[in-house]
């Protein structure tokens, strides 16, 4: 499951990011972007990320995707259909002249960072 390198990937991305900021909070949320068409799926990511977090600097955060759509725009006829899988004919008029357009995406969006670090606990007296 290559899932898994993506999200070794992704953990390594927003912790380069966090460091590089100086963001002194821990990671709260991770907005993504895979698109329907790059080859991810979505729950096999959130569960290698589940797997892989403990430990990192996304332990604990939110997983928000959003999975951008990819269009057919056919040359022939002038369709635009949405698709959820890679055509190679116009699904309106069978037509070869086709463009693919977006449903490829595998971006990090956003990290957010809470205001604060998290506070340790002050050793007992005693």
């Amino acid at each position: 499951m290559h899932e898994m390198s993506v999200a070794e990937a992704l953990i390594e991305q927003v912790a380069r990011e966090v460091e590089r900021l100086g963001c002194p909070g821990p990671v709260v949320r991770v907005d993504l972007a895979v698109g329907k068409l790059s080859g991810v799926h979505c729950d096999a990511l959130r569960f290698a990320l589940e797997m892989l977090a403990p430990g990192t600097v996304v332990e604990g955060a939110e997983l928000r995707i959003s999975e951008p759509p990819a269009k057919c725009c056919c040359r022939h006829c002038g369709a635009e259909t949405e698709l959820d899988e890679v055509v190679f004919c116009c699904p309106h008029c069978q037509s070869p002249a086709v463009r693919i357009e977006g449903g490829r995406e595998l971006v990090l969006e956003s990290i957010e960072v809470a205001d604060d670090p998290p506070r340790r606990p002050e050793p007992s007296a005693g």
